[in-house]
């Protein structure tokens, strides 16, 4: 996977924008594979390769591979993790407040953290896994 971040960071080099180098990439598989195009993505802006981490989540990992935001009404880009071990917190607690009135239950999870974030700035990972 690290050869996919590395790869991001030379099309970054190659061409003017993401939406370019994409269209450059459409007769490869892997663009449509989500581990790998979240590693080529963040290698391409220059964000720090994503990660292997365990953390939890509340509910269980949505069988599509992806959370969706329903506030703003549109899918994240990994699944939504409440916390990951080791490291604070930092989702709004309004949006946590009500997934825990839902009383879903707590679910350890692993994955690979990406750049992105989450509608309420929760950590969001690919390839996640329930442990």
């Amino acid at each position: 996977m690290h050869q996919f971040y590395l790869d991001g960071q030379k099309a970054a080099k190659r061409h003017k924008s993401m939406e370019e180098a994409i269209y450059a990439l459409l007769d490869t598989s892997f663009i449509e594979d989500q581990i790998f195009g979240a590693f080529w993505q963040d290698g391409f802006r220059g964000y720090p390769e994503p990660r292997w981490v365990t953390g939890w989540r509340l509910g269980k990992i949505p069988a599509i591979g992806y959370s969706y935001n329903y506030r703003d009404g549109y899918p994240h880009a990994g699944v939504s993790l409440a916390g990951i071990d080791g490291e604070r917190t930092t989702w709004e607690s309004v949006s946590r407040m009500f997934i825990e009135a839902e009383k879903r239950p707590k679910v350890r999870v692993a994955g690979w953290l990406i750049h992105q974030t989450g509608g309420d700035g929760e950590p969001l990972v690919v390839g996640a896994i329930q442990l």
